[in-house]
């Protein structure tokens, strides 16, 4: 089933007004991209690649030893815009390729 398109351009537009540049539309769901600091002033977490290729919150104490962030917490957006967001996700590194065989 298809994403209502009227609903999907809002998504779309209301991430790129909080600063975001949004990916494709794809099914229901698309990529944003931004410095961490835009992720921290929407979000509350200030994201880093860890050396295991998974995002940490660099703003937590032990940041180095923070657990690995998969689900953003959603709290922080527009009302509006969080009514229409399931989730917020970083994906997982691939489970494959140099360094992940034995």
């Amino acid at each position: 089933m298809l994403p209502d398109a009227n609903l999907s351009e809002r998504v779309v537009n209301a991430f790129s007004a909080l600063g975001f540049t949004p990916g494709l539309l794809v099914g229901n769901s698309f990529s944003i991209e931004a410095t961490p600091e835009v992720f921290q002033n929407v979000f509350g977490v200030l994201p880093q690649l860890g050396s295991d290729g998974r995002v940490r919150d660099r703003s937590s104490k032990g940041a180095g030893r923070s657990a690995a962030l998969s689900n953003l917490p959603l709290e922080r957006l527009p009302p509006t815009l969080r009514a229409l967001v399931q989730a917020v996700i970083f994906s997982e590194p691939p489970a494959f390729g140099p360094g992940t065989m034995p």
